[in-house]
């Protein structure tokens, strides 16, 4: 994995372009460390020094190497029917949140979400530290997230509903037809 991450940092090292790495924590939730039996680890803290110490490989480069703390769904990124609701949303995500923003992320991001009530959820949960955060959706070729949100709908209600907005909302195009 070390050999992956460097050889993305190497291809914008030569051109002297900033990048961002997101640590590997899509799956890092409290509820996934408990089935895996992982009590006396930080998971998510060891994912972050992981890219850390690849960072400070780079010396001087290193100002631009940025790390972002990735947070998945709780269930399958491509059933809707699995997402969970808002207020239990936040609830779940917040201790691998709070454990992201600990570890000394630059930012937090969410990705690969099915369904609004996630999303929005995810939100809230971030948007109670002063960390900048990106959130991202799968959506259909109508322009749908896969629970049938408007794309442009589920952006309003989370700019609405969380008092301090996400610096950015993105799409990730379903590929599965779903």
């Amino acid at each position: 994995m070390k050999n992956i991450y460097k050889q993305y940092i190497e291809i914008t090292y030569a051109k002297d372009l900033p990048i961002v790495l997101f640590t590997p924590t899509w799956r890092a939730n409290a509820e996934r460390i408990k089935q895996a039996q992982i009590f006396n680890r930080d998971v998510n803290l060891e994912c972050f020094q992981f890219l850390c110490e690849i960072r400070d490989e780079y010396e001087k480069y290193a100002e631009k190497i940025f790390i972002g703390g990735l947070i998945g769904c709780k269930g399958d990124a491509y059933n809707a029917k699995e997402a969970l609701s808002t207020a239990d949303t936040e609830i779940f995500h917040s201790y691998q949140i709070e454990r992201l923003i600990s570890a000394g992320v630059n930012f937090l991001i969410a990705e690969t979400l099915p369904a609004v009530s996630e999303a929005l959820g995810i939100a809230k949960a971030m948007a109670v530290f002063d960390k900048p955060y990106l959130i991202g959706f799968v959506i259909r070729d109508n322009g749908t997230l896969l629970d049938g949100t408007p794309l442009h709908k589920a952006i309003a209600l989370i700019d609405k509903e969380v008092e301090r907005q996400p610096i950015g909302q993105y799409i990730h195009q379903n590929s599965r037809g779903t």
